[in-house]
């Protein structure tokens, strides 16, 4: 899809365009009564609301959109009025349109410009690749949107972009575990590259790992016929500077091992790689919009499998870092692989900062739904740093507390440490999150724990049925902030 600016007269348009609407606005706004000489009075301008009005002159059809009451308008609510022009534009066969962009309720004209073309865009995306029966159907593919202003259009563009790779990793992570294997998210990262000069790709396969006594990764991997990999990709737009390490899970698909997951639970675990996606994405968003700083992605990639190889509860591994970690439950897997990629990060990559993004816990989904991601971290300044990134795109996190008491639920009698809480259900995002503490060697560390937001069984707005892309706009927003304050 294109997104373009046009600086002419709405009058020219030969596409339909799109008036966003107010409940106050609806009398007085100069365009639409110019334009629009009968709207039924049912139409209020209520959110969500919309009417089709046919002209006698160009542009042959305005869509009025309702946004709701003005005092009521923030920036979400503009992205969910981009979103929900695709779907209207869809709905009666269009496949181009126009939007007239103005300021509303105090937000900037070029800010709703920006979060107009991000709702847009998200919300083109489906996956349906293997739906045979629907490519006759008729829905129309909305090829190109015109955004009618006069303000700056380049981060309306940089964000458009930055969409459409978040897009790009929805199709990844939406792909299935018998196609997007370990493997195959690595040559993805090759892929990336390969395309743009500042990434440099380095891949350490199983062999590799085992030199390196990588066994956390290696433990659970063992039941899977897939081998594992752990991916580095490394974005250079600052020179010299340390860079900040962006660590993402990467299981591709999680039965659980020998603690096996039950039905209603399982069906989706092909997600469960959503962090590494995430960081594997933001990589090629901050190099193609050239952001100016340095980043480490580094993705343990591998399946969580049941066999006569599977680990077993009640083993003791020793990790990469030298620790050795009881295995309580073969079901807490994520922390056990980012464990050993935490460890290698530190020792090896030598980063500024940690964040690592994971499906972690049903914990954490059961605390916040699908609308928040969990975050607990060791750095106070760090921890508001994301946090205002995540209100600024919505993509919200919400701190949770990492007390002493919740590190020594961690503690073992058979090894330096366990994976699982001494009470298995209780606060299960904060002790997961203490056992990765463990492995930072105290570099400042936030972790988010997205097991609720990465997915969601039905289109909301913007957000797609299946994998959301959750993280790379908040991380792209994150990396940007803190350009600004060097």
């Amino acid at each position: 899809m294109k997104i373009l600016q046009s600086k002419n007269s709405i009058v020219k348009s030969v596409n339909p365009v799109v008036l966003l609407l107010t409940e106050e606005s609806i009398q007085k706004h100069t365009i639409y009564k110019a334009l629009v000489k009968a709207v039924p009075d049912s139409f209020k301008a209520k959110e969500k609301q919309f009417y089709v009005a046919e002209t006698d002159q160009p542009p042959k059809f305005v869509v009025l959109l309702g946004l709701g009451k003005t005092s009521d308008i923030i920036i979400e609510k503009i992205r969910k009025a981009g979103a929900s022009a695709v779907n209207v534009a869809k709905s009666i066969g269009f496949v181009k349109f126009s939007v007239y962009v103005e300021s509303i309720n105090s937000l900037p004209e070029h800010d709703v410009s920006k979060a107009l073309s991000e709702g847009i865009v998200l919300g083109n995306y489906k996956f349906d690749k293997y739906k045979t029966k629907e490519k006759d159907s008729g829905e129309k593919i909305i090829e190109q949107v015109e955004l009618y202003t006069l303000a700056d259009f380049k981060p309306v563009i940089e964000a458009a972009r930055v969409c459409d790779i978040v897009n790009e990793s929805r199709d990844t992570a939406n792909e299935g575990a018998d196609i997007m294997t370990p493997i195959e998210i690595a040559a993805i990262a090759k892929s990336i590259a390969g395309k743009y000069s500042s990434v440099t790709c380095t891949i350490l396969d199983k062999k590799q790992m085992e030199k390196m006594s990588m066994n956390l990764i290696l433990g659970v991997s063992r039941g899977s016929e897939y081998d594992p990999v752990l991916v580095i990709l490394e974005y250079k737009g600052a020179g010299n500077e340390k860079p900040v390490a962006l660590v993402g899970k990467g299981v591709t698909f999680d039965s659980g091992g020998l603690n096996l997951k039950p039905s209603g639970y399982i069906e989706n675990m092909h997600t469960d790689k959503s962090g590494a996606i995430t960081v594997l994405y933001t990589i090629k968003a901050a190099a193609d919009i050239g952001l100016k700083c340095n980043i480490i992605g580094v993705l343990p990639c591998c399946e969580n499998m049941i066999g006569s190889k599977a680990q077993k509860p009640g083993s003791i591994i020793k990790s990469y870092s030298g620790k050795t970690v009881e295995i309580g439950n073969t079901d807490a897997e994520g922390r056990l692989i980012l464990a050993d990629a935490f460890s290698y990060t530190v020792d090896k990559l030598k980063p500024e900062t940690i964040i690592d993004i994971a499906t972690l816990t049903g914990s954490c989904m059961v605390t916040f739904g699908e609308h928040v991601a969990g975050m607990i971290s060791t750095d106070e300044k760090l921890a508001k740093d994301i946090f205002d990134a995540g209100q600024k795109t919505y993509e919200r996190v919400w701190q949770l507390p990492l007390y002493k008491e919740y590190e020594e639920e961690m503690e073992s009698e058979k090894a330096d440490i366990k994976n699982i809480g001494s009470k298995d259900r209780y606060a299960g995002t904060i002790t997961a999150a203490a056992f990765l503490k463990a492995f930072t060697k105290d570099k400042p560390w936030a972790h988010l724990d997205i097991a609720g937001t990465a997915t969601t069984d039905k289109q909301k707005s913007y957000i797609s049925a299946g994998a959301t892309g959750f993280g790379i706009r908040l991380f792209i927003e994150f990396l940007k902030a803190r350009e600004k304050k060097k």
